[in-house]
C-alpha cells in the first residue's frame, strides 16, 4: 500500500510537472488548479494535505535547481568557445559572469513580492545590461554573437 501511495504521488507529481510547474509561481489560475490537485491527492489517498504539498515543492525545487544547473552549463560552454575563438578574452568572460552573478542577486530579492511590487522594482533597475559591453570592449557583441 505504501508502495502504490508514493507511485501516485510520484505520477501525479510528474502530471503537474508536465502542465507547467514552473507557471505555477505567477498568480491566478495556475495556483488554484495546483493547490486543487494536491487537495485531491490528500483527500482521495487520505494524507496530510501539507505532506502531498513538500512532495510537490521538492519536486518543483529540485526541476528548477537542475533547469538552473543547464542554463549555467550551456552559458559556460558559450563563453568557453568564444575564448577560444578569439571574440573574446578571458578578462571579458570573467566581466559577463561577474555581471550575470549581479543581476541574479537583483534578481533573487524579487521573488517574495507581488507581481505589482516586483513590476514597480523592475521599472528601477532600468537595463542593467545597457552599456555593459563598451566598458569590457565588446561594442555592439551580445549572447547571439558568441559561438553556439
Amino acid at each position: 500500500m505504501k508502495k502504490f501511495l508514493i507511485s501516485a504521488m510520484a505520477i501525479a507529481a510528474v502530471i503537474l510537472l508536465g502542465v507547467g510547474v514552473a507557471q505555477t509561481r505567477a498568480q491566478g489560475p495556475n495556483i488554484d488548479f495546483r493547490t486543487n490537485i494536491i487537495q485531491k491527492l490528500a483527500e482521495r489517498f487520505n494524507l496530510d494535505s501539507n505532506k502531498v504539498q513538500e512532495v510537490f515543492d521538492e519536486a518543483r525545487s529540485e526541476r528548477q535547481q537542475k533547469m538552473q544547473e543547464n542554463m549555467e552549463n550551456r552559458l559556460n560552454e558559450q563563453l568557453d568557445n568564444a575564448v577560444s575563438a578569439g571574440k573574446v578574452t578571458e578578462e571579458q568572460r570573467q566581466a559577463i559572469l561577474a555581471k550575470k552573478a549581479e543581476m541574479q542577486e537583483k534578481y533573487q530579492d524579487l521573488k517574495d513580492l507581488t507581481p505589482e511590487q516586483r513590476q514597480i522594482k523592475m521599472m528601477g533597475f532600468g537595463k542593467p545590461h545597457r552599456g555593459f559591453g563598451f566598458g569590457q570592449g565588446m561594442r555592439g557583441m551580445g549572447i547571439k554573437d558568441l559561438p553556439q
